[in-house]
This record gives C-alpha cells, structure tokens and sequence, in this order.
C-alpha cells in the first residue's frame, strides 16, 4: 500500500471514525441519562385547546443548579379531553426549575389571562399536560452527541470521495 495513502486517507478514516464513535456513544449516554432521570418526552402526545385561567410569578428557592433563578410563572389552563375537563398547571415538561424575573415574565406574557392556547396531553393519562413541547433544560451531552456523529459521518463520506477522485486520476 502506497504510504501517501495510508497517510492521506487511512489515517484520517481512523481519526473520523473514533470521533463518531465518541459522537455515539454521547447519545448513548444522553439517551440513558433521560432515561434514569425521568425526563419527559412530550413530542408523541396529543393536543387540544385550552384557556389560561390564571398567571402568576411565585418567588422560588434558588438551589444549586439554578443559582440566581429567584422566580418561577405558574400559569393554570383548563382543556377538555373526551369531554372531561382538566387544569393543567405546567409549563415545562418535566422539572421547571427556577427562572430570572426577567425570563419568567416573558414566558408569563405568552400566555395572557383568559386566552386560547394549545395544550399537550398525554394520551395514557389525559391529567398530565403541558404548554411547551420540550424542558427548559438544553440536553448538552445530546447535542454534542449529534454534532460528533455527524462530523464523522460528513467527514467519512467527503474523505472517501476524495480517495476515489484521486485514486481514479492517479491510474
């Protein structure tokens, strides 16, 4: 084998490769981590309509994981399913954590009092619902996870049609 391929081409397939290796064995972890910790994936649920009935912004003790994040909105909807009627009082799904004064107002003003809104239901347990499709939480280790994989995958296929192109001009 001619030592200018292996250094152009093997070398850099075995770098990519380990990278998308890290890139899934990081949605390996992710995915597990979601699993154990019990976070919800609402993206599957049905919708309906709802009305705010009420928002409020409630004072919050900060914890470590959300320093400086002194209040929390409290938003309360009714929404009908099979013509039972529910009040739902998520936001997020999941844990909803503390927020700045700032943040919370903001979200407290998407949803003004006695308004429609669209509401996410799960389907198993019409009593659980919540207005936004994903937590608040940006899930890092996932996305890092994505941008690994694809990086190698990307890379693979552009290194491999560069060694055919040069292979091919090269006989």
């Amino acid at each position: 084998m001619n030592s200018q391929f292996v250094f152009y081409f093997v070398v850099p397939l075995i770098f990519i490769a380990v990278i998308t290796l890290l890139g899934v064995i990081l949605l390996g972890v992710s995915f597990r981590h979601r699993k154990e910790s019990g976070q919800i994936d609402i993206r599957d649920w049905s919708t309906t309509g709802g009305k705010v009935l009420s928002i409020r912004l409630d004072p919050h003790q900060p914890d470590a994981k959300h320093a400086g994040a002194d209040f929390e909105p409290h938003v309360e909807y009714a929404y009908v399913v099979n013509e039972i009627e529910y009040l739902g009082k998520k936001v997020f799904p999941g844990e909803s954590g503390g927020f700045t004064k700032k943040a919370a107002q903001e979200i407290l003003n998407q949803y003004p009092l006695n308004t429609y809104v669209p509401v996410r239901y799960n389907p198993q347990s019409p009593s659980d619902s919540a207005l936004h499709e994903q937590s608040r939480s940006m899930d890092y280790l996932n996305l890092a996870g994505w941008v690994f994989t694809g990086f190698g995958v990307i890379a693979c296929c552009f290194t491999s049609f560069m060694a055919f192109i040069i292979l091919g001009a090269v006989r």
